[in-house]
């Protein structure tokens, strides 16, 4: 039971720590095309950053994958248990 509480709480630290990192980018991304926290458009800005870091996410989760039917029609797949 301590081991799950442990191992919970360093997943959750870990997810803090992503968010923070992934915002001080976004920060520095609209800072480098010209927009400051001061500027109206700031929060415009971020959100599309940080919007534009989840597509981006998304589409290399997906490219990553590995292909749902085999290259060689012949194989079987890998992942099929056959009872």
């Amino acid at each position: 039971m301590k081991l799950a509480v442990l191992a919970l709480t360093a997943v959750g630290v870990c997810g803090c720590v992503d968010q923070a990192f992934e915002r001080q980018a976004v920060l520095r991304q609209c800072e480098a095309v010209g927009i400051t926290a001061s500027d109206p458009e700031f929060s415009v800005c971020t959100k599309a950053m940080i919007q534009q870091h989840r597509e981006d996410a998304i589409m290399r989760n997906y490219h990553n994958e590995a292909p749902l039917t085999p290259l060689d029609p012949v194989q079987k797949h890998q992942d099929v248990q056959i009872y």
